[in-house]
């Protein structure tokens, strides 16, 4: 009994390091130390691994329950980014509000690949939750092809668009772009699109970026196959784990060029889109910075945008210059997609 006790308390050490670990994952630059990107991303898991020690401890052996929950406290200031319990705020009726949307669509795919419901129900119910958030006066969309294309277009009316062939992430827009362009990350597959907007008498500055996926083959393709069913087994997830570092480091510097090109906008500018990272790491810290996320100014619970792989998963963002205020940050978790839509209500 002894052994096993001795051993339950050493990998409970080691959990309480790792867990610091992650607390540490967005103040350290990835390409310093590969173990705290991967860290940062498991900290949900660490966190709920800490818990499981201290409940069984305090049953066992009450003192060895202080190192997890002291882990817990003081890794309360580190993790509030990935939470938020503000819900909406209260709209004033002499500013302007802007009805924001971002969405990776998966290039519709889970509306061909699905057994419950027919090809042709599936891309009813598509239509019918498009018509429902038609409200939207721009729309940033990732892995955005021919299928989703042509539903958006039949559901909402959009005049103005910003897309590049063979580029799959793209603006929607209810109001005028005067001017657009790209910030090129050097490969064709990952974009990031930005477009003045003009609304009234002011203009805004609206980006919109896919930053790199993780590849359980670390191998970046030079295509999309926009109807090969997507299945994610163990290996692949061990692929995705040991070339971790690779991506991260990408998109760590994909998210400086963004922030970069940001800097010298003469308008407020919005940043959204697939981050592909959680706020738990240094690519979230970068390209964050000084912004306001939508979620922590006017969400709830864990936020999660993402319906596989992991629980609570926040991959998705809006983030607004500080001269907008957020009054609202929803999450519509609906299956068109792996990814749920965001959406998020500005006034300025």
């Amino acid at each position: 009994m002894k052994i096993i006790k001795g051993g339950l308390l050493i990998l409970n050490l080691i959990l309480i390091f790792a867990t610091f670990g992650a607390y540490a994952a967005p103040y350290i630059p990835p390409t310093l130390a590969t173990i705290f990107p991967v860290l940062g991303l498991l900290s949900v898991g660490l966190l709920f691994g800490n818990l499981a020690y201290a409940i069984f401890w305090f049953w066992v052996k009450p003192k060895f329950a202080i190192g997890s929950l002291l882990t817990l406290l003081v890794g309360i200031p580190f993790l509030q980014n990935m939470y938020a319990f503000q819900g909406p705020s209260k709209k004033s009726g002499t500013l302007e509000t802007l009805h924001l949307g971002t969405y990776n669509t998966q290039f519709s795919k889970p509306l061909i690949h699905q057994n419950e419901y027919s090809v042709e129900e599936m891309e009813e119910k598509f239509d019918v939750f498009l018509k429902e958030i038609s409200y939207l006066d721009i729309l940033g969309v990732q892995e955005c092809g021919w299928r989703t294309a042509a539903h958006i277009t039949k559901s909402i009316q959009f005049p103005y668009t910003h897309f590049i062939d063979n580029i799959y992430t793209g603006i929607y827009s209810k109001h005028p772009i005067v001017n657009k362009g790209i910030v090129d990350f050097g490969q064709r597959i990952n974009k990031c699109l930005w477009a003045d907007i003009a609304i009234e008498q002011d203009t805004i500055r609206y980006y919109v970026a896919h930053l790199e996926p993780n590849r359980y083959n670390g191998i970046v393709p030079l295509v999309h196959d926009q109807e090969k069913k997507e299945v994610i087994d163990i290996w692949k997830l061990v692929g995705i784990a040991q070339h971790q570092s690779i991506f991260t480091n990408k998109r760590n510097e994909q998210a400086q060029l963004i922030r970069a090109h940001q800097a010298k906008s003469p308008y407020p500018s919005i940043i959204c889109g697939d981050f592909n990272d959680i706020p738990q790491t240094y690519t979230y810290q970068t390209i964050s910075k000084g912004l306001k996320d939508t979620f922590l100014e006017s969400g709830t619970g864990l936020g999660t945008t993402h319906g596989g792989l992991a629980p609570a998963l926040r991959i998705d963002y809006i983030l607004v210059d500080n001269r907008f205020s957020v009054t609202n940050h929803q999450v519509h978790q609906v299956p068109f997609s792996d990814h749920y839509f965001v959406e998020g209500e500005v006034q300025y």
